[in-house]
């Protein structure tokens, strides 16, 4: 019926309602029955028969019985066979086959085909006479079809409905809008690129162009007369009573907007924007509805595709910050001993100094030092060393209370941080810490610690003098028999230290600094240096630790600090540098090593303006001045340069001459050696050449470097952090130059697929790609990412388990 016409559809509906009443006029007797007739006839024959038996059945003439059935037989075709059956069920008489045709038995009731009529010889029961007819009709569906009323029925529906037909084109012309609307409209409808549905008052559909046509594919015949109930549209609103032809009809209210979906025929399902208004007459009565189809399938699928790549983004996003923020953890962490690294330390120092100036609370700090550490490695091997470090680490952290703030300082060296904590209340903490150390067995190893307590009571001005006084008490403590809590308060006064190193050197007297640092600073100064170059920044880090480590038993704790300051910010004049040379990939030019070398003079501006520090502006401007008193340069020269000037340049050095560059050929460890002792004496120290190649290698045998893919994966994940929120900003200009960014650092770390994700985004970016295009692009660097930095969060993971086991 889909394809049918409304005029047809009409006259098939006139004429079901003819047959209709054919067919009742037949149930209740309006009709002549050919068939009741027949059976009337047969019955009146088989009674008139029986009677004429009576009388020869009481002479028991069965030879004219006989010739009487024979002649009735042969009078009336339609008799198929005949036979008499006494009363005892003897079946007297016979014409034609009726023994093995007959089939009715007793009192059965009579059929159109067999009869039976009882015979009485005067008032007793003889017999009966029994009649087999021809069918009245064929069996099955011929049989329907021989009744009078059916086969009426079917000549009359013949006829009207081409009659009906003929005469509803003709008459009813208006029920056909291809006749009603003059062609020139009808054309004008079907240049539109929107779809068009014209309704009436009852929602019937009465024209569809083209455009409807060809979206839904529905032909305009199989639409119009139908209700729009018929329609199966459906609301991405989710109600399907309130439609917008309903409105625009019933309410006659314009209705705009709204999305409706529909099946086409293949099963495809297209969404329309839909606007339906009202038809109104000159008499301001309601004839219908038009309703506009604006197919936007297209644009449907783009915004849930838009959606779902937003949903995907936002959801790695926050998993990206808390891998972030995991492995921001880590990095805070020891790898060795799950204790606070140095710098986190200091970090957490600045705080809780600047909280307790503030409050006016008391603040304590003990060092901890490992008694004959050095014997233990010399003796049983840098994996027991290890080992005992670790145990000491775990003894310290489960001893000390939840605010204390424990760190691995350095080598065998401990510091607890103890807020809200006077010099008494400290001196009973780090007794405990000392018996629980006392206590460890390692193996056959028995371990001792010697520790230093000073309290900020003591009027000390800076964190790093904290620490110094503390270290002082340290040492006060092995000097008398180790194994030992020392306070400061208690040291008699006049009492020096001086603590031989290797060198044969005598460590520098401990003096306060004229200007605190404050470490946060100098963590925003090397973040911004990590932004611009990540290389740069791990180099700074490195040349730190090993300033540190070189320093250790030359210098006191402030003194140190400062020069691990230096380490961290020397190369700090990078910021000023243009990315074409930073971060260049090849060789530099003449002019471009011009602006490079510049920078040593930018770098120390910028840290003489930023913490006005006298030592450690002086090391840092000091760092390339060479040791032989009769080189060509000017400025200092031998031990008139600062000592932490010296170390620095030899650690600089080094770095630099081991690590990979596109600038210069990177060598292995034993030619940066040979380097550094030829050298010696020219641009170096001599004697701290010596012990910083010491260091070195006890460093490479016994303390584990820091994970340089623990630090890649920590930037990659807070690139990706400024990415996405540009992403979600739609900051293009900016998604951009973080793009291009995170190449260079993927690319720099060995990253290939993470370089080529992000180099194809910013290609998409730039080419003002499709936002669909660049999300998706996005989130596949996401997952890249979120993979690389899971590998690096389990082997940070699983060293911070082992050392915590």
């Amino acid at each position: 019926m889909r394809h049918i016409s409304s005029t047809m559809r009409i006259a098939l509906s006139l004429t079901s309602l003819a047959i209709t009443v054919i067919l009742v006029a037949g149930m209740i007797g309006g009709v002549s029955d050919p068939w009741k007739r027949d059976m009337e006839h047969r019955t009146r024959l088989a009674e008139t028969v029986a009677i004429n038996f009576s009388t020869l059945a009481s002479r028991a003439d069965t030879s004219e019985m006989q010739k009487l059935l024979q002649a009735v037989v042969t009078r009336n075709p339609e008799i198929e066979s005949v036979g008499v059956r006494k009363a005892d069920n003897t079946l007297l008489i016979e014409v034609g086959d009726h023994k093995s045709q007959w089939t009715l038995a007793g009192e059965d009731a009579s059929t159109e085909t067999q009869m039976h009529v009882p015979v009485r010889s005067a008032t007793e029961l003889w017999g009966t006479v029994e009649f087999r007819f021809s069918p009245l009709s064929h069996p099955g569906v011929m049989g329907l079809v021989d009744r009078p009323e059916i086969r009426l029925s079917l000549y009359v529906a013949a006829g009207l409905l081409v009659v009906y037909y003929f005469y509803l084109r003709k008459v009813l012309v208006q029920l056909n809008p291809s006749k009603v609307v003059p062609n020139r409209v009808r054309d004008a409808l079907d240049t539109l690129a929107e779809g068009l549905l014209i309704v009436d008052q009852n929602q019937r559909i009465v024209l569809a162009n083209r455009a409807f046509e060809d979206a839904t594919g529905r032909p305009a015949t199989s639409l119009l007369g139908r209700s729009m109930k018929h329609v199966p549209f459906e609301s991405r609103g989710g109600n399907n009573n309130n439609l917008p032809w309903n409105e625009a009809v019933v309410d006659g209210r314009r209705a705009t907007g709204r999305l409706m979906a529909l099946s086409r025929e293949d099963g495809t399902k297209i969404t329309f924007s839909c606007s339906a208004s009202p038809i109104v007459d000159e008499a301001g009565v309601k004839r219908g509805a038009i309703a506009s189809f604006e197919d936007v399938t297209i644009l449907e699928e783009q915004k849930q595709r838009l959606s779902n790549a937003y949903a995907e983004l936002h959801t790695a996003s926050e998993k990206t910050k808390k891998q972030n923020r995991e492995l921001e953890f880590l990095a805070t962490r020891d790898a060795l001993t799950g204790c606070l690294n140095r710098r986190s330390f200091f970090s957490r120092f600045d705080d809780e100094w600047k909280s307790a100036i503030r409050h006016k609370t008391p603040l304590s700090a003990v060092m901890v030092d490992i008694d004959h550490f050095k014997s233990v490695n010399d003796n049983h091997g840098h994996a027991t060393g290890d080992e005992v470090l670790r145990k000491v680490a775990a003894v310290l952290q489960e001893t000390a209370r939840e605010t204390d703030i424990v760190a691995r300082y350095g080598g065998e060296e401990f510091s607890i941080l103890m807020p809200h904590t006077d010099t008494a209340a400290a001196q009973q903490g780090a007794e405990r810490i000392r018996v629980a150390i006392s206590e460890l067995k390692i193996g056959t190893l028995s371990v001792t610690a010697s520790l230093g307590i000073a309290s900020i009571s003591e009027g000390i001005s800076d964190p790093q003098t904290l620490l110094d006084h503390a270290d002082k008490c340290l040492y006060v403590a092995k000097r008398n028999g180790r194994n030992q809590v020392v306070r400061y308060d208690q040291i008699p006064k006049g009492t020096t230290i001086e603590a031989k190193s290797s060198t044969g050197r005598t460590t520098q007297p401990v003096k306060e600094l004229v200007k605190p640092i404050p470490f946060q600073a100098v963590t925003a100064l090397i973040s911004a240096l990590a932004y611009r170059d990540r290389a740069t920044a791990a180099h700074c880090r490195r040349v730190a630790d090993l300033c540190f480590a070189t320093a250790e038993g030359l210098l006191s704790h402030s003194q140190r600090y400062v020069l691990e300051i230096a380490g961290l910010l020397h190369d700090i004049g990078k910021i000023g540098v243009p990315d074409s040379i930073l971060l260049k990939p090849g060789k530099l030019s003449d002019e471009e090593w011009g602006v490079m070398r510049r920078q040593g003079h930018i770098g120390v501006e910028i840290i003489r303006a930023s913490f006005g520090s006298p030592e450690l502006t002086a090391i840092i401007e000091h760092r390339h001045a060479h040791f032989d008193p009769l080189s060509p340069t000017s400025g200092p020269t031998g031990n008139q340069i600062p000592l932490g000037a010296r170390i620095l340049a030899i650690s600089d050095a080094f770095d630099s001459m081991t690590s990979h560059s596109p600038h210069r050929q990177c060598m292995t460890q034993a030619e940066a050696f040979q380097e550094l002792r030829r050298c010696a004496g020219t641009q170096f120290d001599p004697e701290i050449v010596e012990r910083f190649i010491n260091i070195v290698r006890m460093r490479e045998e016994s303390v584990p470097r820091v994970s340089a893919s623990k630090e890649l994966a920590l930037s990659i994940g807070l690139e990706i952090e400024h990415l996405v929120e540009s992403l979600e900003k739609q900051d293009l200009s900016s998604m951009s130059a973080l793009a291009s960014r995170l190449e260079k650092t993927a690319t720099k770390g060995n990253l290939p697929i993470v370089a080529e994700t992000a180099r194809v985004l910013e290609a998409h970016i730039l080419s003002d790609a499709d936002l669909i295009e660049i999300l998706v692009t996005a989130n596949e660097l996401l997952a890249f990412c979120r993979s690389t930095q899971d590998s690096f969060m389990e082997d940070g993971t699983r060293e911070l388990e082992t050392t915590q086991r």
